[in-house]
């Protein structure tokens, strides 16, 4: 009987163990996808609020996305265009993906002449992302 319970508490800790690990394994992963997906997303923001275009924007997006919503891209940028060049963000955080194919990441950037939340959609490309889209909405009502 002793044995018996020596060995399952062993099997309880020997469980513990592995899903501490897999627990482990799932933050590393999700902080290494955080660093790839804001390496990708604020090269993407310097360039595009210098002019806030929409050819430039382009430049950046994954080739699925290109035709994707195009007028309202277009709209979106003319819009939010007075904000100019990009500052800084602050809270950018992973959020859940309206596809389970995407990755997304949304928070507040300051740019020169006021703010933005930002919504920013990633498709995985082999061993890294790709921006898919990029949404600015001016917190101050413009």
């Amino acid at each position: 009987m002793k044995l018996l319970l020596q060995k399952l508490l062993l099997a309880i800790a020997l469980v513990g163990l592995a899903s501490q690990l897999v627990i482990d394994y799932r933050q590393r992963a999700s902080i290494k996808r955080l660093v790839q997906l804001n390496a990708t997303l604020y090269p993407a923001l310097k360039t595009v609020t210098q002019d806030w275009s929409d050819t430039t924007l382009q430049l950046y997006l994954h080739e699925t996305a290109l035709a994707d919503k195009g007028t309202e891209r277009q709209q979106m940028l003319q819009q939010a265009a007075y904000l100019g060049k990009f500052q800084t963000c602050r809270a950018i955080e992973e959020i859940t993906p309206p596809n389970p194919d995407l990755f997304a990441l949304a928070g507040q950037c300051q740019f020169a002449h006021g703010a933005a939340q930002l919504r920013a959609l990633f498709v995985a490309q082999g061993d890294g992302y790709a921006l898919y889209s990029l949404w600015f909405t001016p917190v101050d009502g413009h």
